[in-house]
């Protein structure tokens, strides 16, 4: 994949924020139209997701502690087990 194709991926990936479109469709279509194998686009969008979710993760524990809300270890736990759970299950799903 060239640089182009990066950024179109990653500006298809940016119109997710309207209500309705997909991330992961809008992305894999842009793979498609760029010339790429869709079996192989949709590891590499997913590959993508993993940074995203870690973030948002990140952002969800932050928010709690700075709100007051208590925390604790098993609930990240379980943030974890189910990003990976549903990441796992589309690698599987799609070979």
């Amino acid at each position: 994949m060239s640089i182009l194709d990066s950024i179109m991926i990653g500006i298809s990936g940016a119109l997710a924020i309207f209500p309705g479109l997909s991330r992961i469709s809008l992305m894999t279509m842009a793979v498609s139209i760029r010339g790429g194998d869709r079996k192989n686009g949709i590891i590499w969008v997913l590959a993508l997701s993993v940074p995203a979710m870690i973030v948002l993760i990140i952002m969800d524990i932050y928010l709690a502690i700075t709100q007051g809300v208590t925390f604790y270890f098993s609930q990240f736990l379980h943030y974890l087990i189910a990003m990976l759970a549903a990441f796992g299950g589309v690698c599987i799903a799609v070979r």
